[in-house]
């Protein structure tokens, strides 16, 4: 579950490498006729109107195999993408049966753990980020194919960067970091926000120092409120909504005609 997936009406839904997840405890099989089966024994349950709490378990129950059963048949009728890693793989799927699907805007949120390096960091960068090179280039590949170019953005996040300074065989937790953004409607081949100064990039409590500890935390020149706030803007959200999407976002950008964007990354 998570809140960036979360809408008033409409909840978020699991899929793995082989399609939909289905609710603990039930049929681990994801077999349509597994599925059917489901959505009919939670009819058969039927509603319980003196018992609000039962009732609404069954009906979501049932919402739930019904959207399992709907996203596998879409989902094994798409092509099966390939050469690209498992979560994107299933991304790029789901993509495809989104007209099957009735999905006219789509969001969707993978992970790539290991990045909390507190020690062999240069190794273990090396082979996460050459990863995660290889699945976006073969996503995009496939994006192009499907001629959604200019349709799909690619983001990345993280809840950490990392020090500057190291701890003896990596670094620790830190606030400042890079991301990357992949997309036909991105203005690429750029690195946006401010570059530090060679002032702003000394270690410890020195004047003019982005430093906000003593072992390279940096302080962040760009604000996460304004990457997403763009991101958003691109993906239909209208201006006037900016504030109560993101509510610390007037903290660092103020809609207007003459700042119509708040980064300026995306086209």
């Amino acid at each position: 579950q998570t809140i960036f997936l979360t809408g008033n009406d409409i909840g978020n839904f699991t899929v793995n490498s082989n399609g939909s997840t289905v609710l603990e405890g039930s049929n681990s099989r994801n077999s349509l006729d597994v599925l059917r089966t489901q959505v009919a024994n939670t009819l058969v349950e039927g509603r319980h109107p003196n018992n609000i709490l039962m009732d609404e378990f069954v009906q979501h129950k049932r919402r739930v195999y019904q959207s399992s059963a709907e996203f596998a048949e879409s989902f094994d009728s798409s092509r099966n993408s390939t050469g690209i890693g498992g979560d994107l793989g299933v991304v790029a799927r789901t993509i495809n049966a989104r007209r099957d699907l009735g999905h006219c805007r789509q969001i969707f949120y993978v992970t790539l753990p290991s990045f909390d390096t507190h020690g062999t960091l240069l190794g273990t960068h090396n082979r996460l980020l050459g990863g995660l090179d290889r699945n976006i280039k073969a996503f995009w590949d496939e994006m192009v194919a499907q001629g959604l170019e200019d349709n799909v953005t690619l983001f990345t996040a993280s809840d950490f960067g990392r020090t500057l300074r190291s701890n003896g065989s990596g670094t620790d937790h830190a606030w400042g970091g890079h991301s990357m953004i992949v997309g036909g409607s991105v203005r690429g081949r750029r690195i946006y926000g401010q570059y530090p100064n060679q002032n702003q990039l000394r270690l410890g409590d020195e004047a003019d120092s982005l430093d906000v500890g003593t072992n390279g935390r940096m302080l962040p020149t760009t604000s996460v409120d304004e990457y997403f706030a763009e991101l958003a803007l691109w993906f239909g959200l209208a201006p006037r909504e900016l504030d109560e999407v993101f509510p610390n976002l007037n903290r660092f950008y103020r809609h207007s005609a003459s700042n119509p964007s708040p980064i300026g990354f995306m086209g």
